[in-house]
């Protein structure tokens, strides 16, 4: 006869019995934050009979933590006999703490198919617990084979199926882990999340089975609870470890940096306030590069006690800048060495006057609550804070950071640098047909222009650039993402850059405003986006200048009697060509129909669902060859769905569908013919071909930087990586003859410094083209010299549409692909410098000869000079009707032009580095001479030579090769632990060690 009742250590059940047969368990003490807890002996272990496989033996490896006093988990396999789940409310509490099981008893020869168990946490020391469901949320889980179905509150957090669980199965990442506690009010930073997992698998943090999850639920349970249960007895210890008894020598160092630890624990936040609308933005800006970063953190790591949370908080905080352009953190009146250190290294770093070269940090209860002064039921380095910028603030201006980034940084400065011409702009607005247009946008603009204070952009000082943008960013209008007024900003530019007089803005002013001629042009970009080709289009556009655009309008029409809409998208050669806000609501919404066939279509709109309950606007465009036209009406507010609006009906003739020259009309040809005669005496017949290096050699004040070429680099050619590392143990160690300098290494990560580097050294240097935009220069020949430069940069902005000149105010949408003739890893010829631009030259490109990409001959307005401006209309049209031919000899200058981003990444010799950012540099030489007294430092401690987290993180660092951040330094690990035969991330053993080191030498994989 079996016993049952309560399972306790003096009853321990049938179950217990069988499964260890006798053996007893012990574990070490883990570390969770800075809780010590213990599994005791007498805890049974949750297993599922049910497999043999991957659960039992992954159950078995992670030993999930326990009270070392008395066990929370009493679900011991005896409740596996009955099919009904065990929840939280089917168990009760034992004495002293302990649970009581329900349900039968379990015979040895049993073996259940499938089980539910859950717990109530509940202890004597603890109490009152929250319930698991309370406090995360989640019902009880179900366990089938040995995989876990997570109940439906916790699909959404599962990452899918990972190696080791079964086809059932659902995994649990570091990250959804994180989003799984923030929803549910449980904050905790990365460190400790990981810790957490691993505590509850056992190894590699992203495999959770059913056990594993009962585990680390309570884990995180207990550490919420404890800091609770601290807070209420008097406070937290600080986070810092307690220091072994050293030398006298030592303990004095220890002593002054635990003093002055405590008087830089606390630092008040100094932010950057700016004040819109009686509301304040707090912000403060990070240094996306900074160089030395290891020395800063091993100094934190001394103040801290080796505290990973206090360290990385140091390092980060050390570095933040706000008020007047100074450092808020650790400005209080202490001297240590360490505090010292840190200090003269943000001291010794070059500040870039680049937007791009740092990051906008919100000072927002999200930024306090990611550094909270309690972690893990500790104290750390922390910030205290007399006011935050409210939520709403913060979420709008984190909506519209992507125009504070650097790619508008050409748009700024125009308009900053000159606010004469923008008062003129707004002197001229009363005289214009439709002063409203341009009332709103040009106000914003000069009100944010005068918060420069009469000084250029260049001449700001960094967080006065970010405080001006900011303010722009808070004021004017916008919807989301989208900024109108800084879209609308670039036509400021261009009338500052092409009106010459007053009559000559007004005339442009007009003509950018005409609601015709801004309605096709709006739609001329949409077809050409949606690659639509046909000759007579019917386009339904709504939702533009903060008119309401949530509503599902839909374009009908009748071909042959059948009706053509969203349901039915294709009838005879008539199709709609794309629907608009029919799951997804759009900012500007648009719908097409391409009528490809003769006939006579009634053009129909229906408002099928009212979002937006209100009246809509609407305007249908219309578009034939030499002709379209705009229709404007009005969808009512009341008007019920299916009562369909004829707008206009549109006749098509077979003329119509045929592709022809489009005719000038009499008086269009009287007056273009009066200036024939000066254009073909100044101008004659352009032409345009692909420039080449010869052109570079012929024309003065230019030159081509060449790569100097090396020796290839070639893999290893040793066998297996075995063999590789024991050769490496007994090779003898080479000296390095000229090691690269700190100056020398740091200057490559500049682009100026990257060029001088590849024409003075010996190298290769190599791109993945899906990084560059796409380009070429072509060499322009006239009759007489009317052009500023002979050589026209052609930068490529979306497909389908010609190319343009470098723009910096807005990202290229597009990327080198196979027609233009380069590989995955390109080979960089060299870099040339026209009007202030890098262009990189690629070996082996060649123009495409895909439709996608048309060409372009390179005329642009801006090129003429000021005796042939007045041709310049005629100038550009031939920008799309010669063609520029292919050179027959020598090297073509196509590549990328280097603008418009914040940093381009180049791999040199093998290795890759960042222009602008630096965000990954590494040293020359990453090949590990390795022997054994080198590698024993960076060894676990079971000596079986394999590298844990810690220690591959430090070996990293030592080699030169900083992560920015923890989950950086987490995609770094698991990207090595792809070396592994099993393909699961975890300790490092030296066969996967050897493969890395292998891949940083440029080399691969072996």
């Amino acid at each position: 006869m079996e016993p049952t009742g309560p399972i306790s250590q003096k009853n321990p059940g049938a179950a217990r019995r069988e499964h260890n047969s006798g053996l007893q368990e012990t574990l070490p003490p883990v570390l969770l934050g800075r809780l010590h807890l213990s599994r005791p002996s007498h805890v049974p272990l949750i297993v599922n009979k049910a497999s043999d496989g991957v659960t039992s033996e992954r159950a078995a490896a992670s030993e999930p933590p326990f009270s070392a006093r008395k066990p929370l988990l009493a679900a011991a396999r005896a409740a596996a006999a009955t099919p009904r789940a065990l929840s939280s409310r089917a168990t009760s509490r034992g004495s002293a703490g302990s649970v009581t099981a329900t349900g039968s008893t379990l015979h040895e020869d049993h073996k259940p198919k499938h089980f539910t168990a859950w717990t109530q946490l509940r202890t004597r020391e603890l109490a009152p617990m929250p319930d698991v469901e309370e406090l995360l949320g989640i019902g009880p889980a179900v366990s089938f084979g040995h995989g876990l179905l997570w109940p439906g509150t916790f699909q959404q957090y599962a990452i899918g199926w990972m190696p080791g669980m079964s086809l059932t199965g659902a995994c649990l990442g570091v990250a959804e882990f994180g989003r799984l506690l923030r929803e549910n009010h449980v904050i905790l930073d990365y460190a400790s999340r990981c810790r957490i997992l691993e505590l509850a698998v056992g190894r590699g943090a992203q495999i959770i089975d059913f056990p594993a999850l009962l585990s680390f639920v309570e884990a995180t349970a207990r550490s919420v609870t404890l800091a609770e249960d601290l807070r209420a007895s008097g406070g937290p210890r600080r986070g810092r470890r307690k220091r072994v008894r050293r030398p006298e020598k030592a303990k004095e160092t220890n002593e002054a940096a635990d003093k002055a630890y405590e008087q830089i624990e606390i630092n008040p936040m100094r932010a950057c306030v700016l004040e819109v609308g009686g509301e304040k933005l707090h912000f403060c800006l990070e240094p996306k590069e900074v160089t030395n970063r290891g020395e800063v953190e091993d100094c934190a790591a001394n103040l801290s006690g080796m505290c990973r949370a206090c360290t990385e908080r140091i390092s980060k905080f050390a570095q933040l800048i706000g008020e007047d352009g100074t450092y808020v953190a650790f400005n209080q009146e202490v001297t240590e060495k360490n505090v010292d250190a840190i200090r003269a290294n943000r001291d010794q770093q070059e500040h870039s006057p680049e937007v791009s070269a740092y990051h906008f940090i919100v000072v927002d209860r999200e930024f306090a609550m990611r550094y909270p002064t309690l972690q893990g039921g500790f104290q750390h380095v922390h910030f205290t804070f007399g006011d935050l910028t409210p939520p709403h603030v913060a979420a709008k201006i984190k909506q519209l950071s992507n125009y504070m980034n650097g790619s508008f940084d050409n748009r700024f400065q125009k308009l900053i640098d000159d606010p004469a011409s923008l008062n003129i702009i707004q002197e001229e607005i009363p005289n214009l047909v439709r002063p409203d247009h341009w009332k709103a946008v040009t106000s914003w603009a000069v009100n944010f222009v005068a918060k420069a204070e009469g000084r250029k952009w260049s001449e700001l000082p960094i967080h006065k650039k970010f405080e001006i943008m900011a303010f722009a960013m808070l004021s004017g209008r916008s919807h989301g993402a989208i900024h109108t007024d800084m879209q609308q900003a670039g036509n400021l530019v261009d009338f500052m850059t092409d009106a010459h007089s007053r009559a000559a803005l007004r005339a442009l002013m007009d003509d950018r405003s005409n609601p015709e001629t801004y309605q096709v042009s709006r739609v001329a970009g949409i077809l050409r986006d949606k690659a639509v080709t046909s000759q007579c289009t019917v386009t339904l556009t709504w939702g533009g200048e903060g008119q309401p655009n949530k509503s599902d309008l839909d374009l009908h029409t009748m071909v042959d009697g059948v009706e053509l809409y969203f349901s039915r998208k294709v009838v005879g050669k008539c199709k709609l060509d794309f629907d608009a806000n029919a799951q997804t609501v759009e900012a500007f919404p648009a719908e097409n129909i391409s009528l490809n066939q003769p006939g006579t279509f009634p053009i129909k709109v229906n408002n099928y669902r009212n979002r937006d309950s209100a009246s809509v606007p609407f305007q249908v465009t219309v578009k034939k060859p030499g002709s379209s036209q705009v229709y404007t009406d009005v969808w009512p507010k009341d008007r019920a769905p299916g009562r369909l609006m004829e707008v206009c009906t549109v006749t098509v003739t077979p003329e119509d569908l045929v592709e022809e020259p489009v005719e000038l009309s009499a008086a269009e040809q009287k007056r273009l013919a009066a200036k024939e005669e000066e254009w073909m005496r100044m101008v004659g017949e352009p032409r345009s071909a692909v420039a080449t290096d010869a052109n570079i050699a012929d024309t003065e004040g230019l030159e081509m930087i060449l790569v100097k070429s090396a020796t290839a680099f070639k893999p290893s050619s040793r066998g297996s990586a075995q063999a590789a590392f024991a050769s490496m143990l007994t090779a003898p160690v080479k000296r390095e003859d000229g090691k690269a300098s700190l100056a020398d290494r740091c200057k490559r990560g500049s682009l100026s410094g990257l060029i001088e580097h590849i024409s003075e050294t010996p190298c290769s240097l190599m791109v993945d083209p899906r990084n560059f935009v796409p380009g070429y220069v072509t060499h322009l020949q006239t009759e007489t010299d009317v052009l500023f430069e002979n050589l026209a940069i052609n930068v490529y902005h979306r497909k389908n549409e010609l190319p343009q000149a470098p723009r910096s105010d807005e990202q290229s949408t597009v990327r080198f692909d196979a027609s233009w003739g380069v590989s995955s890893m390109a080979a960089v010829h060299g870099f040339i410098k026209l009007k202030n631009l890098c262009f990189m030259v690629l070996k082996g490109a060649h123009l495409p000869k895909d439709p996608s990409w048309p060409r372009g001959g390179g005329m642009y307005p801006t090129n003429l000079k000021p005796e042939a401006h007045h041709h310049r209309s005629k100038w550009v049209s031939f920008h799309a009707l010669v063609l520029p031919e292919e050179p027959a000899t020598g090297v073509p200058l196509i590549g990328s032009a280097l603008v418009g981003f914040p940093s381009f990444r180049f791999i040199l010799d093998g290795k890759e580095i960042s222009d602008g950012t630096c965000v990954i540099q590494r040293r020359e030489s990453c090949t590990v001479r390795a022997n054994r007294s080198c590698l024993a430092k960076y060894r676990d401690r079971d000596g079986e030579g394999q590298l844990c987290r810690e220690d591959y993180m430090r070996l990293v660092r030592d080699r030169g090769q900083v992560p920015r951040t923890p989950e950086e330094f987490h995609d770094l690990h698991r990207q090595v632990a792809f070396c592994r035969e099993d393909g699961l991330p975890g300790p490092l053993d030296f066969a996967a060690f050897i493969r890395f080191v292998t891949y940083l030498s440029g080399a691969g994989c072996a």
